[in-house]
């Protein structure tokens, strides 16, 4: 006796729906594979040996150009730091594709939470910052290291040259603005080292 199939089970099956269903679950369960993958070699012990690497070389390069070499041996340096800028960012980029919490985006949906009878204004504030917050303190660490680098880098922070007639106002703006470069390469060094030590601990 052959067996009677059922209509309406074979429409279910073979429905323009159901296909972009089963395409959307393949695609999202190849996509989760994929970043997980990326994210195994971001935590892996060569990927995290060689950013340690250059995040030491972006702690001391300046310290080192000065020191080792003349105006004619910069390039090297530039090409390093520019290879380094590079690597950084791409790092920060995959994370933010990859890693979990590393970049979050603002969640609309929590700030219906704060409406709620019953909060004090402390546990509103609490959940508008948390709701509104935007990436990760890791993020914004990496991001700031990835930017100090920059300024760092000739031919990225290059400016374009000021007539002689205002020779005078230059020279006094550029002493405040090396007096205000060397607080700020204090700081960018210890957000650099913070980023090392995170580094190594984390990683």
């Amino acid at each position: 006796h052959a067996s009677m199939s059922n209509p309406d089970e074979e429409c279910a099956v073979h429905s323009p729906g159901a296909s972009k269903k089963r395409r959307h679950a393949r695609h999202a369960a190849a996509t989760s594979k994929k970043r997980e993958q990326v994210l195994a070699h971001l935590d892996s012990n060569i990927s995290t040996f060689l950013m340690t690497l250059i995040t030491i070389y972006a702690l001391f390069s300046d310290d080192l150009r000065i020191l080792t070499v003349d105006a004619t041996g910069d390039i090297v340096y530039t090409v390093l730091s520019s290879v380094s800028f590079f690597l950084f960012l791409a790092e920060i980029l995959l994370q933010c594709w990859c890693r979990e919490k590393y970049m979050r985006l603002p969640r609309m949906s929590t700030l219906r939470t704060a409406r709620e009878r019953g909060l004090t204004w402390k546990e509103r504030l609490y959940i508008l910052r948390s709701a509104l917050a935007i990436g990760s303190f890791y993020f914004w660490l990496d991001l700031l290291a990835t930017v100090s680098l920059s300024f760092e880098i000739p031919w990225m922070s290059s400016s374009p040259s000021t007539s002689s007639s205002d020779g005078g106002i230059e020279n006094a703006r550029a002493g405040r603005a090396s007096r205000a470069g060397a607080r700020a390469a204090r700081v960018i060094k210890v957000v650099r080292m913070i980023r090392l030590v995170r580094l190594v601990k984390l990683y």
